[in-house]
């Protein structure tokens, strides 16, 4: 599975939300890589990823990640309900898949 963490805001236009994923934080990071924002100002929310997930065969699958007015950051190892935004319902499976295999690799080192 390959992705990349997308700096520029504008590739998650058009996204909205598609479900949830349970995690830590720390989960998140170990497996996406720093939020690439952790505060809005507004208070709806704190820490975001966007995520580019490439396909080889059909237009590579957007996914956002991100709390939604939670009322301040999680914590480090805080078990938390996590928003998945995309295009598609194929953003969560990516996310889902993603994290699932990060967990795997990180068992068998």
């Amino acid at each position: 599975m390959k992705f990349y963490k997308e700096d520029n805001f504008r590739v998650a236009n058009g996204t909205s939300f598609r479900g949830h994923v349970t995690a830590t934080l720390a989960e998140l990071v170990e497996t996406f890589g720093e939020p690439i924002r952790t505060s809005f100002g507004d208070d709806k929310t704190t820490v975001e990823w966007v995520l580019v997930f490439e396909n080889e065969d059909e237009a590579d699958t957007v996914a956002t990640i991100y709390d939604w007015k939670n009322g301040g950051t999680p914590k480090f190892h805080e078990v938390f309900e996590w928003n998945i935004g995309g295009n598609s319902y194929e953003a969560v499976i990516k996310v889902h898949d993603a994290i699932a295999l990060s967990k795997k690799s990180m068992m068998t080192i």
